[in-house]
């Protein structure tokens, strides 16, 4: 089974989310490179708010990026996190993404990775595998992640 997280369900790992549970998974989560830009700024975002100390949010980075492998290298070792490299074809989904549901720059890229990794030949046919495995709104659903704590995506197996 492969698991996918996007940053803002990765940021329930390290600090409280209001209304959100972190999910655990007994196998790594493939996650996006940009996480460790996306998960650092949230919990530095919470420090500048007054949620965390200085010292609490510089812990709580560094535990992150040690998850994420050798100094946050992609390939590096890690048994938590198996970060993936954004390229050009994941860039290409996410701006196809971008335009054909008007999804915001990093969740177009963020949505966009998993679906590399899917049996389908192109972006076209595997929206209309999640279409037809799960529903129109699960498109839709996916889009919203991160912007509203009561939605949630279900785990594929591959």
């Amino acid at each position: 089974m492969t698991v996918f997280e996007d940053s803002s369900a990765l940021v329930t790992r390290y600090t409280p989310e209001l209304g959100r549970q972190p999910i655990e998974h007994d196998v790594p989560v493939v996650v996006s490179d940009l996480s460790r830009v996306e998960v650092s700024s949230a919990i530095w975002r919470k420090q500048r708010m007054g949620d965390l100390s200085p010292k609490q949010a510089r812990v709580l980075v560094d535990e992150f990026l040690a998850d994420m492998g050798a100094a946050g290298e992609p390939g590096a070792a890690s048994t938590t996190y198996l970060p993936v490299a954004i390229g050009p074809e994941i860039l290409d989904r996410g701006v196809a993404l971008c335009g054909t549901h008007g999804l915001r720059a990093y969740d177009a890229v963020q949505l966009a990775l998993p679906l590399t990794r899917s049996s389908a030949g192109s972006l076209d046919e595997a929206l209309d595998a999640v279409r037809e495995r799960f529903g129109s709104a699960a498109v839709a659903r996916a889009a919203q992640l991160g912007r509203d704590p009561g939605i949630s995506v279900p785990i594929l197996r591959d």
